[in-house]
């Protein structure tokens, strides 16, 4: 059997070489390991610079235990976020404040998600306080407005919906934004985000709540319906305010089709696998409208290396990127018994061990996290650019033709068979920096 061991470091270790001994014992057997460990003078910071974001459905396996998995993306480096509707934009198990169709009861979710909005839930944590990267709203097209009665139909939206359906949304919108605020929740992105699509209505029209394409859209006006969303929830938000955390996402899996249809309307833009191909496309669009983007995509299959990870953190950051999303990350009872490429967190209890336990794919993503983080701080140490350190990567890893590099400087970079050894050297020569 393997054994994985995690350490800590704390930041007030000593720096220098630390030896000492593993001793490990088997019934009469017994035997010890010098080790030397080796502790640098800088630390990783506790709030992420790029962020590994483990997408999630409706809830956690366990829901007792719904605490220990965002504990447990922390204690790795990544941020959990569960999308809390389904398709027909029905809010699940309870992730919302109740609303009666003019305001909002909010004790059951601050007593429920506070704690992660504050950071107190990870107090005991090595990255200490720092709350949740992101989290998803539960606002959708059928949240908390229902558009049964108010979608009057139409190709484009602008004429879709009765008056009250956008009036109604916006005014949810700002109670949202109000509690945010009078709460000081300001170290979060509160993500709205619409994941549902006509298409689902192929074989039941009843499957989807939604009109247009949302997530991942095709059509002209299914980016136009995006843009009327957004516009109303900044509204709601408040269009003046531009130090909020209250943010509108959507995931583009097509960037070549977008053009300016969501410029200044979109503030984080979760891009597929297409924008390798068209990474001057995603990287003018950020420069020029301050989105933050993502690459979105799976973690690699169970009998497939896992440093799959480790090379898509450093691709995606490298390529210009704020972060990746592994579109699912939630495992369940059958992923003990079948090599299941989504499950980063398993349900314990099927094994006797009440709450999340995590996959080793979940260890990769904090390993790539924490090296570039190596990399941001080498960055800031020799006062230079990103691009800077793309160039120093390149030249350290391709000695062994680990990737292809882009003949072209705003190509991206795709990483094939990263050699461990390598990547292990890469971040010891960072080190002695």
């Amino acid at each position: 059997a393997s054994v994985i061991v995690d350490i800590h470091v704390p930041k007030e270790a000593r720096p220098g070489l630390h030896a000492g001994s593993l001793h490990i014992k088997s019934g009469d057997s017994s035997m010890s390991i010098d080790i030397d460990l080796q502790v640098w003078d800088f630390t990783l910071p506790d709030r992420l610079t790029f962020i590994p974001q483990m997408n999630g459905y409706g809830r956690v396996p366990e829901k007792k235990h719904e605490l220990d998995y965002y504990r447990l993306a922390h204690k790795h480096r990544t941020c959990l976020n569960i999308l809390p509707y389904s398709w027909t934009g029905r809010i699940t198990d309870h992730p919302a404040p109740e609303w009666d169709g003019q305001h909002f009861e909010w004790s059951g979710y601050d007593r429920r998600f506070g704690p992660l909005f504050d950071g107190s839930a990870f107090a005991d944590l090595p990255r200490g306080p720092v709350p949740v990267e992101a989290f998803y709203l539960p606002l959708n097209e059928n949240w908390p407005v229902s558009l049964n009665d108010k979608f009057l139909g139409g190709y484009w939206i602008e004429n879709a919906f009765t008056p009250e359906y956008r009036e109604q949304f916006v005014a949810a919108v700002s109670e949202f934004a109000q509690h945010i605020k009078a709460r000081g929740w300001d170290q979060s992105m509160f993500e709205f985000y619409l994941n549902n699509k006509m298409t689902h209505k192929k074989d039941n029209w009843r499957a989807s709540s939604a009109p247009w394409n949302f997530d991942e859209p095709i059509n002209t006006q299914d980016f136009w319906a995006l843009r009327w969303y957004g516009k109303a929830f900044h509204e709601g938000v408040g269009a003046g305010d531009k130090s909020h955390n209250l943010l509108f996402r959507a995931d583009i899996s097509r960037p070549q089709w977008q053009r300016d249809l969501l410029d200044d309307v979109l503030d984080i833009n979760v891009v597929g696998s297409a924008y390798r191909r068209y990474l001057r496309y995603v990287l003018d669009r950020k420069s020029r409208t301050g989105e933050i983007t993502y690459a979105y995509g799976s973690a690699n299959r169970v009998q497939k290396s896992n440093l799959q990870p480790v090379e898509w953190s450093l691709e995606a950051w490298l390529n210009g990127l704020d972060g990746v999303i592994p579109w699912q990350t939630l495992g369940k009872q059958r992923s003990w018994t079948g090599a299941d490429q989504n499950a980063l967190f398993y349900p314990g209890e099927t094994i006797g061990k009440p709450g999340p336990l995590p996959s080793i794919r979940l260890k990769a993503f904090r390993r790539g996290q924490q090296d570039v983080e190596y990399l941001v701080l080498l960055m800031k140490a020799f006062g230079v650019i990103r691009s800077d350190m793309r160039r120093l990567v390149i030249d350290w890893l391709n000695q062994g033709q680990n990737f292809t590099q882009a003949l072209e400087e705003d190509e991206a970079i795709e990483m094939q068979d990263l050699d461990p050894i390598s990547l292990w050297q890469l971040r010891t020569a960072i080190g002695l920096r």
